[in-house]
């Protein structure tokens, strides 16, 4: 926990707004450099309600310089406050979420799957309740980003928990096969077929969940016996005359554009909306970047158990995995830290084991205004502010969108414009709005 510490203080230390760490008393065990110039520097407690329970924090009280109190909620705007009521508890051997963890709403959570962010607690809290309701599930999301953590994740909340789960990735099976395994054959149905016939993958599902990986690989004959056997909820196997009752729940994902299908003709329209009944996005890790600590942690944690090592992550690599866009999602963080925990040859890990396609992007980051003083803390937490503002400047067609794309009010960023000078860049890419700050 104590190594955790480190690294989550870290990266409060590159944020513009004040940190707290608050231990179960009260009392301010830390504070980012940005709180101890804007508060007092006698705190060193805070007071909360009396009623407070599980480690949340609905209201604090913060003495002013004056010696008086101003209640405030928390966090304040422009101010966090992290409360973590044992800093240095005893190590567990369960991971059962604590009572107020943004997971507690599940039973049965995969351990790779540790989500910090907004977007994904919605997600996983629209999951839960999706679980619930016996009806088909279209997940979408690019590769390596959990799908299929998330497609285990429903089926062990639901009524079908205690029957199959079945996982079938319809883009690894060759075309010509697809069908039979599908489907099942009886036997003699064609040449080279098993003398006794074959049990379809849909039909080793029945009473519990298939979970269909890939679905936009189907073919169109595929997707028509496929749509039968939904409306239907009966299959007949390859040379049979007999339909089989097929009681399942089918749960699809794809990592591409399935409306861009239905409009190509790759992907037919009344299939779509039968797997379409409710659907799960699940963001890409590059907008969730909150994320990735804990992840990375994680993974580092399952690596020193596996290869029986005690290694730790310097802080520059957290900062680089948090500026890398991570195309390949969960699944390339968790092989580029298996990769570095094996090449690397000493206990800790530095920006130096990072796969060259990840540390290769900070070479081409934009550096900060010329400046005679040396680099320290402040100029680097000053070109990371830039390049976000940037980025999202570009991606966004006024600042208003910027702010609520970064997570921080209009004024908050108009704010820090002015402070970075990037009011050329503004004035550069307003021309398409009539030249206003908007």
């Amino acid at each position: 926990m104590s190594k955790t510490l480190d690294q989550i203080k870290t990266i409060f230390e590159l944020f513009s707004e004040a940190v707290l760490i608050l231990d179960g008393d009260f009392k301010v065990i830390w504070k980012n450099r940005t709180a101890s110039s804007r508060l007092p520097v006698s705190l060193n407690s805070v007071k909360a309600p009396k009623n407070l329970t599980g480690g949340k924090i609905d209201k604090v009280t913060i003495p002013t310089v004056h010696g008086e109190e101003s209640a405030c909620m928390a966090p304040l705007r422009d101010l966090f406050i992290l409360f973590i009521p044992d800093p240095f508890p005893k190590a567990k051997t369960d991971r059962t979420p604590a009572p107020n963890n943004p997971q507690k709403d599940l039973k049965n959570i995969p351990s790779a799957y540790i989500y910090t962010s907004k977007a994904m607690i919605e997600t996983i809290n629209l999951s839960t309740r999706a679980a619930s309701v016996d009806t088909n599930i279209l997940i979408t999301g690019e590769t390596g980003i959990g799908k299929t953590f998330l497609a285990k994740l429903i089926h062990t909340n639901s009524p079908r928990k205690d029957g199959p789960f079945v996982s079938i990735n319809c883009g690894a099976i060759p075309p010509t096969l697809l069908e039979s395994e599908l489907f099942g054959y009886e036997k003699g149905a064609f040449t080279g077929a098993d003398r006794t016939g074959r049990v379809g993958l849909l039909e080793t599902g029945v009473l519990g969940t298939v979970f269909l990986d890939e679905i936009a690989e189907l073919s169109i004959n595929l997707q028509v016996k496929l749509l039968n056997a939904i409306e239907e909820k009966k299959i007949t196997r390859i040379g049979g005359r007999k339909p089989v009752e097929l009681d399942i729940r089918i749960i699809a994902a794809t990592n591409k554009d399935l409306t861009k299908m239905v409009s190509e003709g790759n992907l037919r329209e009344d299939l779509f909306y039968r797997l379409n009944v409710i659907s799960l996005v699940i963001p890409p890790l590059r907008s969730r970047p909150e994320d990735i600590l804990p992840l990375a942690n994680h993974f580092l944690e399952k690596y020193n158990l596996k290869y029986n090592v005690h290694k730790t992550f310097n802080p520059d690599v957290i900062q680089a995995f948090i500026q890398y866009g991570w195309p390949g999602n969960i699944r390339e963080l968790q092989n580029a830290i298996e990769r570095m925990m094996v090449m690397s040859e000493k206990e800790k890990i530095t920006v130096q084991d990072l796969p060259p396609h990840i540390l290769a992007p900070r070479a081409v980051l934009t550096p900060p205004p010329p400046s005679n003083k040396e680099s320290n803390l402040q100029n680097e937490r000053e070109t990371l502010e830039r390049e976000l503002i940037l980025k999202s400047l570009r991606e966004n067609k006024s600042i208003r969108g910027a702010a609520r794309k970064l997570g921080i009010s209009h004024a908050t960023l108009l704010r820090k414009i002015d402070k970075l000078n990037l009011n050329g860049a503004i004035l550069a890419s307003s021309k398409g709005r009539g030249g206003k700050r908007e």
